[in-house]
């Protein structure tokens, strides 16, 4: 019974460790594409209203 909760932990260890690095490679850069998209269609409502739906600074959780 103890290996087999060994082989869970260390599966979900991999686990969070592949998401980790998932994340990492998708949501790089991505504050800094809204700020770009915020200030190239700083004129238009529509827009502006459809980038108000992301969340601000989100690679930094601030």
């Amino acid at each position: 019974m103890d290996a087999i909760i060994f082989v869970v932990k260390v599966l979900l260890m991999r686990s969070r460790a592949q998401i980790d690095r998932e994340l990492q490679r998708l949501c790089i850069g991505t504050d800094a594409e809204l700020a770009r998209l915020n200030r190239i269609y700083a004129g238009n409502k529509a827009v502006q209203q459809s980038l108000d739906d992301y969340e601000v600074n989100i690679e930094t959780g601030n």
